[in-house]
C-alpha cells in the first residue's frame, strides 16, 4: 500500500484484504498452539513424564487453573476480533473519510469573464 498514491475505496479494500491474508495464518497458529499448550492446565491434568503417570486435580495444577483459563479464554475471544473486527473497522473509517472528501471536492472550473 503506497502512501503517496491517491487512496480510493478500492485501494483501501485491497490493502485491508492483503493485510488480512498475511496475518490470518500466524495469528491462528499462535493462538491454537497457546490454547492447546494450556489445555492440560485448564483441565487440571498433571503429567509426570518420569513415572509415566497422568493425574487429574493434582495440587500442583490447582494453582494455575484460573490463569490458564483466563489466558485461553482471552485468546479465544480476542483472535476473531483481531482478525475480523479490527480490519473491518479500519477500512470502514477510511472509506467514510474518502466519501466525505469526495463530497467536499469541488470540480475545477475555467476562469471566465473579467477575471480571465
Amino acid at each position: 500500500f503506497d502512501r503517496r498514491a491517491p487512496r480510493t475505496v478500492e485501494s483501501i479494500r485491497a490493502a485491508t484484504l492483503e493485510a488480512g491474508q498475511r496475518r490470518v495464518r500466524p495469528c491462528l497458529m499462535t493462538t491454537a498452539t497457546t490454547i492447546l499448550g494450556l489445555l492440560p492446565m485448564v483441565l487440571q491434568l498433571n503429567i509426570d513424564l518420569l513415572s509415566r503417570e497422568i493425574t487429574f486435580g493434582a495440587p500442583a495444577s490447582q494453582w494455575w487453573v484460573q490463569l490458564a483459563a483466563a489466558v485461553s479464554g482471552g485468546l479465544a475471544f480476542a483472535t476473531p476480533i483481531t482478525l475480523l473486527l479490527t480490519p473491518v473497522m479500519l477500512a470502514w473509517k477510511d472509506t467514510r473519510r474518502e466519501e466525505r472528501q469526495a463530497q467536499i471536492r469541488v470540480p475545477e472550473q475555467p476562469l471566465t469573464g473579467a477575471a480571465a
